[in-house]
């Protein structure tokens, strides 16, 4: 687009022109003023009177803000019949922010009214709509109206010769240019950050043109600078979450190192954890967690002695009870890395009951995390399914029919219910190595 206009030979003389034409318009419009200044006697009192306006306005911007923001209409018609009652407004109109009516009992404007409008925001932050307040000026027009017969016609002469001339040379010195102008910068608005606006002439606007090719060019650099930056971001997220996902692998690796016999289980673990957050519709952002808490849930058994994780036979007492207190280790191993998701406490919870009935802590249905109540039965479903060295695997149905007998009970409901879907529809063979329900 070239910003120019065509046959202007002599540009100072129609500047003057223009200021002449201008000087004059305001010379004969000051003077009508003045004229009708002097024959109106009300006008006092219409003064007053859209002062009440403006006051009355400046409170109902105030009581419809918060319900038009909450897209409340009843509130919006309930507190403008009440204003209008207490306060005598003869009419309150209230308009969304798309223009929309929401409380408009008069429909279009009533000229025997004095109405002021004013934009609604939200605590200065937001556009929510736009209210009208109307008063009642019949008084007023009463008066008024001998001195508007009297001022027709010098009003008549005088608009049409200031139409006449500020046509021609607000079109040719200002609203050409400007709307030529203004049209460049909603092309600039619009992302096309390499437009160039040419100039229009040797004024102010030129200067203005300037200003906005500057301001052009320097938004285009920086948002390259933030693309730059955002793409570095996404980058380095990417690196970070492999380096995570490695020391997470490396870390419950470590377990299976001394306890050949489960080796597998907290993989397996993992995904049928995550298969029953899939089936739940769980967030990703808390499948993500849950993912990595799987991964470590038996990471305590670390500081057990290997011959307990490897018997043969039933465990002791005693031996019982320090196989128990693995979850508590690892809650101390993982609760001074600062996740960002609350894996530490996942994996303390994982051995919890909804009845009391679990351990370390007895903990209750409410007081368990939903991620921990997941792992829970994938957990048993694994361990019951899967050999042991003191035992042979106890199959898949005995699992099932584990988790249905304490479903609601010691088991969370949704996720005993998703996981034998799950098992019993073949909706995922969560023994299969190559299989894993979400790519995280």
């Amino acid at each position: 687009m070239v910003l120019s206009f065509m046959g202007l030979t002599n540009k100072r003389t129609l500047a003057g022109d223009l200021t002449l034409g201008l000087t004059v318009t305001v010379v004969l419009v000051t003077a009508t003023v003045s004229l009708l200044y002097y024959f109106s006697s009300t006008s006092s009192a219409e003064k007053r009177l859209e002062s009440q306006a403006i006051e009355h306005i400046n409170r109902l911007t105030k009581l419809l803000a918060t319900p038009l923001l909450m897209e409340d209409e009843q509130s919006v018609v309930i507190t403008s019949v009440k204003y209008m009652r207490s306060h005598g407004v003869v009419v309150v109109r209230v308009f969304d922010a798309n223009g929309q009516g929401v409380y408009d009992p008069i429909g279009p404007k009533n000229l025997s009214l004095l109405t002021v409008k004013k934009p609604i925001y939200w605590y200065d932050v937001r556009f929510v709509g736009t209210v009208e307040v109307s008063l009642s000026r019949k008084g007023i027009i009463e008066a008024q109206r001998t001195t508007l017969y009297l001022t027709l016609i010098i009003m008549f002469s005088v608009i049409l010769s200031v139409i006449t001339a500020s046509r021609i040379l607000l079109k040719l010195f200002l609203t050409k240019p400007l709307s030529v102008l203004t049209r460049g910068i909603e092309i600039i608005a619009g992302g096309s950050y390499d437009y160039v606006l040419e100039p229009v002439n040797r004024t102010d606007i030129d200067a203005i043109i300037d200003k906005i090719n500057v301001m052009a060019s320097l938004i285009a650099a920086r948002d390259k600078r933030l693309l730059d930056l955002i793409e570095k971001l996404r980058i380095s997220r990417d690196e970070l979450s492999k380096s995570l996902e490695e020391t997470v692998i490396s870390l419950a690796s470590t377990t299976e190192k001394r306890d050949p016999y489960t080796s597998g289980h907290q993989e397996r673990v993992n995904r049928l954890a995550l298969a029953i957050a899939k089936e739940l519709a769980l967030p990703d952002q808390q499948i993500e967690g849950l993912h990595i808490a799987s991964l470590l849930h038996d990471i305590g058994k670390i500081a057990l002695p290997a011959e307990y994780l490897a018997k043969p036979s039933l465990l002791s007492r005693i031996e019982r009870a320090a196989i128990e207190h693995h979850a508590e280790v690892g809650f101390d191993i993982l609760k001074n890395i600062h996740f960002p998701w609350p894996v530490a406490d996942i994996v303390y919870q994982h051995h919890e009951h909804l009845d009391g009935s679990g351990y370390p802590r007895s903990l209750t249905d409410e007081e368990i995390l939903l991620e921990a109540k997941i792992l829970a039965v994938a957990d048993v479903v694994e361990a019951m399914s899967a050999h042991r060295p003191y035992r042979p695997s106890l199959g898949i149905q005995a699992a099932l029919n584990e988790i249905r007998s304490g479903r609601g009970t010691r088991y969370h409901a949704p996720s005993v219910d998703a996981c034998i879907r799950i098992v019993e529809h073949k909706k995922a063979e969560f023994y299969s190595k190559d299989w894993c329900p979400l790519l995280l």
